[in-house]
């Protein structure tokens, strides 16, 4: 994916326990976040550790 208008409501999916999977791993696929990079961020730093598992994967280049 590389990203768009489907973008907040994944990020808004990491917070759901039965989606936030499925939006990790969209997310993890992602190509353009711009500025949505820092909600995940966010989020991860809060303790979400599906947030933290799509940084993870940012960071080893998995997502492509």
């Amino acid at each position: 994916m590389q990203g768009g208008y489907n973008i907040h409501p994944l990020i808004d999916a990491l917070d759901d326990a039965k989606l936030a999977p499925i939006a990790a791993k969209a997310l993890s696929h992602t190509l353009l976040m711009f500025d949505n990079f820092y909600d995940v961020e966010e989020k991860a730093k809060a303790g979400n550790e599906y947030a933290k598992q799509v940084m993870q994967s940012w960071a080893d280049a998995n997502g492509s």
